[in-house]
C-alpha cells in the first residue's frame, strides 16, 4: 500500500496537471434576468425574483427589447435602458433630442450597446452602469460586435473596445491609408484585421494589442 504522503502529493500533481490544461469550451452563461413589457409597464425578474415594474412615460414607445445572460435592456424613443443581475434596480441613459441611432442595440450576456451618430453608449451588467463614448462628426461607423465579456465598435477612425468590469471603452486608432477587412469574436477576444495589422482585445487585459502584418 502506497504511503499517505505519496497518495497526497499524487492527487495534488494530478489536480494541477488537469487546472492547466486550456478548456476549449465557450462558457455557458445561464440566463439569470428577463424582461417583459405588459401593456404600459416593463417587468424584469431576476433569478427567478421579480423587480418592480416601471411605466412608460406618456410618449414613450418601446422600440427593441431583449434579455441574455446577466443582462436585460430595451431601447424607447426617449432613453436606453438596462437592468442586470447585480444592478440595485432599473438604470438608464437618455437619448438625445433627434439623435439618430445605427439599427437595433447589440446585446451579450454581460455587456449592451447602442452607437448612434454622436457617441457609443454601453452598459456593463458587472460595473453595473453606463458607459459612453463621444464620436466625431467626420467619423463613421463601420461595424459591431459583442459576445460574452467583450464588444468592439469600428468606425472609419478607429477600433473601440469594452470588456465587462472594465474601467471603460479603450481605443486604437486607424493609421493613414489603413483599411479595416474583418473583425471576430470570441468569448473573451475581439480581433480585428485591417490591412496592415492585426488588432486584438481581450477580457483579461482590456487594452489593444497588435502585430504587424
Amino acid at each position: 500500500m502506497l504511503p499517505f504522503r505519496t497518495i497526497v502529493t499524487f492527487v495534488v500533481t494530478l489536480a494541477t496537471l488537469l487546472y492547466a490544461i486550456p478548456s476549449n469550451s465557450k462558457d455557458v452563461i445561464e440566463d439569470s434576468v428577463d424582461i417583459v413589457q405588459v401593456g404600459r409597464k416593463i417587468f424584469a425578474s431576476r433569478d427567478g425574483i421579480q423587480t418592480a415594474p416601471f411605466e412608460l412615460r406618456s410618449k414613450e414607445e418601446v422600440l427593441w427589447l431583449d434579455s441574455d445572460g446577466y443582462i436585460g435592456a430595451l431601447l424607447t424613443n426617449e432613453r436606453f435602458i438596462a437592468i442586470s443581475l447585480s444592478s440595485p434596480g432599473w438604470l438608464e441613459t437618455p437619448l438625445r433630442s433627434e439623435e439618430a441611432y445605427y439599427g437595433s442595440p447589440i446585446l451579450s450576456p454581460t455587456l449592451a450597446l447602442l452607437v448612434t451618430k454622436e457617441r457609443v453608449i454601453g452598459f456593463d451588467a458587472i460595473s453595473p452602469r453606463f458607459i459612453e463614448q463621444s464620436l466625431r462628426l467626420d467619423e463613421e461607423f463601420v461595424a459591431a460586435e459583442a459576445n460574452d465579456y467583450v464588444a468592439a465598435v469600428i468606425s472609419s477612425r478607429r477600433a473601440l473596445g469594452l470588456a465587462s468590469g472594465g474601467s471603460g471603452f479603450s481605443e486604437i486608432r486607424f493609421r493613414t491609408s489603413e483599411i479595416f477587412q474583418s473583425i471576430s469574436t470570441k468569448s473573451q477576444v475581439i480581433t480585428v484585421r485591417t490591412s496592415s495589422r492585426i488588432l486584438t482585445f481581450s477580457a483579461s487585459s482590456p487594452s489593444w494589442s497588435e502585430v504587424r502584418l
